[in-house]
């Protein structure tokens, strides 16, 4: 304990005083100085004065301390025999004697005259019983000089004190710390007499009822000490305090008296017991019905002796109880119960009053901080009058909403509801709606979430918060979200107040945001999380399944409703990403989306050849069967079968019909339908009857083209997948369906090509039907099978001469109908030229570098031809799509290295020179434009580099 500022002030005060008064040792009233006394006592008190303590008012924590410290200071510079064992103290030793010593007379009327008595009692508990035993002589001294009425709550706080001793001191079990407790035990059988045989020399004489009412005061004494030691021993850390220090000496506890007879905590309570009885026992029906007249105190608060005295009883009677339950055995318990039981009350309290309390009181202890405001304000809501259309009752919700748990807040809603239907939609209503949305800010989010679904599956739809500034206050709430950081629990609870003003309004803004904004779906996803629990409460049922029973969740129809809108590019390209991410974080279920919104909007859209929003949907599902859709199950392949065979027959066009969506849809299709029939023939190991049904579905309407993507439901089993026998016009389907043709059971399309004599002119007209109808990947396919079937046999010719022959048979077609400015034939003629292309580039360029400069030029020169029979109006433009294919390869075929090698194998200069006259006189196929001068440039450049060597 340092020696701080405050001290000083004391110390110097009583030198001072000491000046004027003589020694302090030596102060006693009982020598007839008091005015000396006095002084003393007012030097001290302008100290106190000084720190802002006042008689009577209420201490914060820090005059609480100081007075603590000072009533140390006073005790430690007190005439007291520890004295000397005290100053070696490391804690306390500097401040013993530093100032002038205090008789203990003079100490006791600090005790008296400061207030200080709270001190003493503490240090009577805390401080070791060497030093507490020595004040506790100093106060009964005391007592014995001042009135009964006046000793009676001392002896009782002396009693408690001396009671919270032992039990801090039973914490150490040692046989040598029994004299000490039995010294506390006396202590105690001493106090006790006070409430038995009161001091009766200081009344004189007196009236029966002056006696009757000291019997009443010592009543109540004992009976409150009895409920405090009680309490104490049912929880004994109650009595513990932070004391900070000022209390800690190194004085050793336990006497030197060893003493064989212990002493226990049920002894005390025993000796409590017992005076209490005897105090009882002495009641009769006079003093009784005296009490019932006799004022408590001087206050005027009605309360009367026998008011306090019995609800006393009844206290004590529970502790009672509640001890008698314990282990120990307590042989005055059961009468002491009985006995007080039959004078005994139920103290009246708040809750008794709040039950009888009208309007005006419940509104004014709500703001009583003294009350227990949160039960005040339960009684409010308990009213049964309209609240919230009071104005009263409306101010002081407003004011007081951090009273509300969740229960309450459930309350003030359903009065909310039962108010707006009975009164009109004007500013009033506006204002209780407003109470209803602020009571659910006082909550935690997880309350705020259980509220706002308890709501809507309470209400329905049918009540609306919705406020004129919903849109405005949504605006600013996903402004946040642009730059939301650090915890997201207030962003959350302003999305759960906009949800439950419009739920549906909320949705459509998170889903607008989440598809016009692809970096906020993460967070639009963790709000719909949060919000989830709501959400999943508000249904619409306007949509249903066959069955009748199944109803669609606010997010999944709200969801739906967006799908039928013609979406911007924007959102289209953010909605598969969107979701995905829903139906994997649980939100939407994968499995009622793909029945409820998917397919039917793949049906509607297809319906009317949407091709745009009809591939959004087709690449959402592609995202069901390729592994993203991580949480989905219960997709049936078998019907989704049949609704992607339908898609491609739908989406497969024709040469007066083409269409680059339609192109688009189709090259999806096949890629979905690929993963599906891999999944749905993976479980299959027989031909079991939902494999017949699926057969017999796709035999009625598949055509042979899209039938080859079905076509291991047939062969997986052994049979044939076309119902037509291998022929020329199945050659082409069978080549692209096959990967290995050494297989016995794709044998019949390599005998087929065998067997055929000229063999490129046979097989031209199916391909040119074929190939205008083909997806660029199928044109690959195909190549890739011709490349492979051509392997097997003696044929090693470049197979681009069957795909460039193809084309101009096509176009040869084309011209003798007179088609060839149809906008669809167009498209399909580019489209077509764009496959070629790929077809040179991708699966002939290796090969062609291998072949003879003649061959080279020959195809270059048939690939010139091709360009030179387009319509002129997408010449050009098929011409430069083809540009840079046929540069590579007429550098390709100019390159002087590849010349030399060629003329060491018969290849002279004349043969050179012809090929770039053959090669100069096709370019003019291309017309005049802008491809014939890129093409004759580089010829040029060719030419004079071959000069130059």
């Amino acid at each position: 304990m340092e020696f701080s500022e405050e001290f000083a002030v004391v110390q110097g005060s009583l030198i001072s005083v000491q000046k004027t008064v003589g020694d302090l040792r030596f102060l006693s009233s009982k020598n007839g100085d008091d005015s000396r006394i006095n002084a003393v006592v007012d030097a001290l008190r302008k100290i106190i004065a000084g720190k802002g303590i006042e008689a009577g008012t209420k201490l914060d924590a820090k005059q609480d301390q100081s007075l603590r410290r000072i009533h140390m200071f006073l005790v430690l510079n007190t005439d007291l025999s520890v004295q000397e064992k005290l100053i070696d103290d490391t804690n306390c030793g500097h401040i013993v004697s530093c100032a002038p010593s205090l008789s203990k007379d003079l100490m006791v009327e600090l005790i008296w005259h400061l207030s200080l008595h709270k001190y003493t009692y503490e240090s009577i508990i805390y401080c070791p019983l060497a030093l507490g035993a020595e004040l506790l002589d100093m106060i009964l001294d005391k007592i014995g000089s001042v009135g009964p009425l006046r000793a009676l709550p001392i002896v009782e706080d002396l009693s408690k004190a001396v009671y919270c001793k032992y039990i801090r001191l039973e914490r150490f079990h040692r046989t040598d710390m029994n004299g000490t407790k039995l010294n506390l035990y006396g202590y105690l059988k001493s106090l006790l007499q006070y409430f038995v045989n009161p001091n009766l020399k200081e009344v004189g004489n007196v009236s029966p009822q002056e006696l009757y009412r000291l019997a009443g005061f010592a009543m109540r004494c004992i009976l409150s000490l009895m409920l405090s030691c009680l309490k104490l021993y049912l929880n004994p850390l109650d009595q513990e305090l932070d004391v900070a220090g000022v209390y800690d000496m190194s004085l050793p506890e336990f006497c030197d008296a060893v003493e064989n007879k212990e002493v226990t905590s049920k002894n005390y309570i025993d000796e409590l017991m017992s005076a209490c009885k005897n105090n009882f026992c002495a009641i009769t029906v006079d003093i009784w019905l005296f009490w019932a007249e006799c004022d408590a105190d001087d206050a005027n608060n009605d309360r009367t002796l026998q008011n306090e005295i019995s609800e006393a009883m009844y206290l004590c009677s529970e502790a009672l109880k509640e001890v008698r339950n314990g282990d120990a055995e307590f042989p005055l318990s059961g009468e002491l119960i009985a006995m007080l039981s039959t004078m005994a009350v139920k103290p009246r309290d708040e809750v008794d009053e709040i039950r009888e309390a009208d309007l005006e009181l419940i509104i004014k202890n709500i703001s009583d901080t003294s009350k227990s405001q949160r039960k005040w304000f339960k009684a409010l809501l308990g009213l049964n009058e309209f609240i919230v259309s009071d104005e009263r009752c409306m101010e002081c919700l407003k004011n007081n909403l951090h009273l509300a748990e969740c229960e309450d807040v459930k309350v003030i809603l359903e009065k909310i509801v039962a108010t707006l239907g009975s009164i009109p939609a004007d500013q009033q209503c506006s204002k209780i709606k407003h109470v209803g949305l602020d009571c659910l800010k006082h909550l935690s989010l997880e309350q705020q979430v259980d509220t706002v679904q308890w709501f809507f599956v309470t209400f329905g739809n049918g009540v609306s918060f919705l406020m004129d500034d919903f849109h405005l206050v949504a605006t600013e709430a996903f402004n946040k979200a642009v730059t939301m950081t650090g915890k997201k629990e207030k962003f959350f609870s302003e999305f759960l107040l906009l949800c439950m003003q419009s739920p549906a309004g909320v949705v459509m803004k998170i889903l607008h945001e989440g598809l016009t904004n692809s970096k906020q779906v993460p967070l639009m996803v963790e709000v719909l999380e949060c919000l989830n629990p709501v959400l999943s409460v508000c249904e619409l049922d306007e949509m249903s399944v066959a069955s009748g029973n199944e109803k669609m969740s606010l997010l999944m129809s709200l969801l739906s409703s967006v799908m039928k809108n013609d979406l911007s590019d924007l959102e289209k390209s953010n909605f598969v990403n969107l979701a995905v991410t829903l139906i994997n974080h649980d939100i939407v279920d994968g499995s009622v989306f793909l029945r409820r919104c998917l397919l039917p909007a793949l049906h509607e859209s297809l319906s009317v050849r949407n091709w745009s929003q009809l591939l959004l949907w087709l690449e959402t599902l592609h995202s069901f069967t390729d592994g993203t859709v991580t949480s989905c199950s219960g997709v049936a392949e078998c019907p989704l079968l049949v609704v992607l065979a339908q898609v491609l027959e739908v989406s497969r066009w024709n040469i007066l019909t083409f269409s680059g969506g339609a192109v688009s849809v189709c090259e999806e299709v096949c890629a979905i339908v690929r993963n599906v029939m891999k999944t749905f023939l993976g479980t299959k190991a027989t031909e079991d009857r939902e494999v017949r049904w699926l057969q017999t579905k796709l035999d009625k309407f598949v055509s042979p083209l899209n039938k080859r993507y079905f076509s291991k439901l047939w062969t997986k089993f052994g049979r044939e997948w076309a119902s037509s026998p291998c022929n020329l016009i199945i050659f082409p389907l069978e080549v692209m369906q096959n990967d290995d043709f050494s297989d016995d059971s794709n044998r019949k399309a390599l005998e087929l090509f065998e067997a055929v004599e000229n063999k490129e002119h046979c097989i031209l007209f199916p391909f040119s039907k074929l190939l205008p109808l083909c997806t660029a990947m199928e044109w690959k396919m195909l190549a890739k099978g011709m490349q492979k079937m051509c392997m097997g046999t003696e044929d090693s010719a470049p197979q681009i001469h069957i795909f460039a022959d193809s084309v101009l048979l096509l176009l040869s077609l084309i011209k003798r109908k007179g088609i060839q400015e149809n906008e669809c034939v167009l498209s399909c003629l580019d489209y077509c030229i764009r496959n070629l292309g790929l077809i040179l580039k991708d699966e002939e360029i290796s090969h062609l570098k291998s072949l003879p400069t003649g061959d080279q030029v020959k195809i270059f020169i048939k690939i010139l031809h091709v360009l030179g029979q387009l319509p002129p109006r997408i010449k050009d433009s098929c011409s430069i799509v083809m540009f840079n294919i046929l540069i590579e390869f007429l550098l390709e075929v100019m390159n002087r290295s590849v010349l030399e090698k060629k003329c060491m194998n018969g290849v002279d200069e004349i043969s050179l020179y012809s090929y770039i006259r053959d090669i100069t006189a096709s370019i003019g196929v291309l017309g005049n434009g802008e491809p014939l001068q890129v093409f004759s440039r580089k010829l040029l450049e060719c030419m004079e580099l071959n000069d130059a060597h």
